[in-house]
C-alpha cells in the first residue's frame, strides 16, 4: 500500500497507516550505511548524572576517576563509635556519648547486596 502524500493526511491517519497490528508496534523501516557515531555532550545534550535540585553532576576526571563527596553521617555530639555485624550483609555503627559503654545518640546501619559486602544497597541513620 502506497500512502498518499503528507500533505493530504491527517495526524490520526499518519498513526494509522504506520501502526503494525500484528507487532503492536509502530513500523520503522530504515537502514544506514557505514559506521554510526553518536556524540552525547551534557553541555548541549541535557544529560548528566546530577541532581536537578542543586544543580551538583558528577564529574569525571581526565584519568576516567570521579571524585566524591563525603557527608556528615552523624549529626549529634559523641565521643565513641561502636561497630557491630548483626548478619552477613549488614554492619551498623553506632554513635555514643559516654565513651563505648555510653548512651547511643544515633546508629548507622549499611546494608550490603550479599555477604561480601562489594556493594552497598542502602544506607539509614535513625535517632533513638
Amino acid at each position: 500500500m502506497s500512502a498518499p502524500t503528507p500533505s493530504k493526511l491527517d495526524y490520526g491517519q499518519v498513526l494509522q497507516g504506520s501502526f503494525d497490528e500484528a507487532a503492536g508496534a509502530l513500523r520503522v523501516e530504515g537502514t544506514f550505511g557505514g559506521a554510526i557515531e553518536v556524540m552525547i555532550s551534557s553541555s548541549s545534550d541535557s544529560i548528566a548524572i546530577g541532581n536537578a535540585t542543586n544543580g551538583y553532576q558528577l564529574l569525571v576526571n581526565s584519568d576516567g576517576s570521579i571524585d566524591t563527596r563525603g557527608q556528615q553521617m552523624f549529626t549529634l555530639p559523641y565521643d565513641a563509635i561502636t561497630v557491630t555485624y548483626p548478619l552477613t550483609t549488614q554492619t551498623v555503627y553506632q554513635s555514643r556519648v559516654g565513651g563505648v559503654s555510653g548512651t547511643v545518640q544515633q546508629t548507622l546501619t549499611l546494608n550490603y547486596t550479599d555477604a561480601t559486602q562489594a556493594y552497598l544497597l542502602n544506607a539509614s541513620v535513625t535517632t533513638p
